[in-house]
C-alpha cells in the first residue's frame, strides 16, 4: 500500500495478485509523499525495476528533444524566418524606391520567398550531404553567390531599375549584412 493506494488488485476468484501502479501514480508519489514508508511500497510494485526507469527516463529525455525542437521549429522556422523575409523585403523595397524603382513590397516578397525557400532545401541537403568540407563549402558559397544574382534580376523586374541601379540596391544591402554581423560578432566577442 502507498499512503492508501493498495498495489495489489482483486481478481475475480477472490484472490490477491500484485498489479503495478502506473507510471503517472509512481511518479506522483515519488514527488508529493517523499517518505521512507512511501518509497518502500513503490520499490515493492512488481514491475519496480531499472528497465521501467530507463524507458521513464528515456521518454522523458526524448519528450524534452521533442519539445524543443517543435519550438525551434516553431519559433525559428515559422515565426522567425517569415518576419526575417518581410524585413528583407521591406528593406530592400526602400533601397529600390530610393534608387527610384517602382514596384511592391508585396512583389518582391513574392519573389525572395520563391528564391528563399528552395534556397533552405537545397542548402541543407547540400551540407548534409556533403558536410562543411571544402567542396560541400564551396558548393553552398557558390550557390549563395547565385540567390544574389536571383536577387539582382528579381529587383529589377519588380521596380524596373536599370542594372546599375539593382547591383547598387544588392551591394547595399550586403553592406547592410556586412555591418549586422560585424555588430554581432563584435558583441559576442565582448561576452
Amino acid at each position: 500500500m502507498v499512503e492508501g493506494v493498495s498495489v495489489r488488485a482483486e481478481t475475480s476468484s477472490n484472490e490477491t495478485q500484485a498489479a503495478s501502479l502506473p507510471w503517472y501514480k509512481v511518479w506522483a508519489y515519488a514527488y508529493i509523499s517523499p517518505t521512507e514508508k512511501t518509497y518502500r511500497n513503490l520499490i515493492q510494485d512488481p514491475k519496480a525495476n531499472s528497465n521501467r526507469a530507463s524507458i521513464w527516463v528515456g521518454a522523458s529525455q526524448g519528450g524534452i528533444a521533442i519539445i524543443y525542437m517543435l519550438l525551434a521549429i516553431l519559433f525559428g522556422a515559422l515565426i522567425g524566418a517569415p518576419i526575417m523575409m518581410f524585413i528583407s523585403a521591406s528593406i530592400t523595397h526602400w533601397l529600390a524606391t530610393k534608387l527610384g524603382g517602382e514596384g511592391t513590397s508585396d512583389q518582391i516578397a513574392f519573389l525572395l520567398g520563391a528564391i528563399i525557400a528552395p534556397g533552405y532545401l537545397i542548402d541543407s541537403v547540400v551540407e548534409g550531404v556533403l558536410g562543411n568540407n571544402r567542396i560541400g563549402l564551396g558548393i553552398r558559397i557558390a550557390f549563395f553567390l547565385y540567390q544574389g544574382f536571383l536577387l539582382l534580376i528579381a529587383i529589377k523586374a519588380v521596380y524596373t531599375l536599370s542594372l546599375l541601379k539593382a547591383i547598387g540596391v544588392v551591394l547595399l544591402i550586403a553592406l547592410l549584412i556586412a555591418l549586422v554581423l560585424g555588430c554581432l560578432v563584435g558583441f559576442m566577442a565582448l561576452l
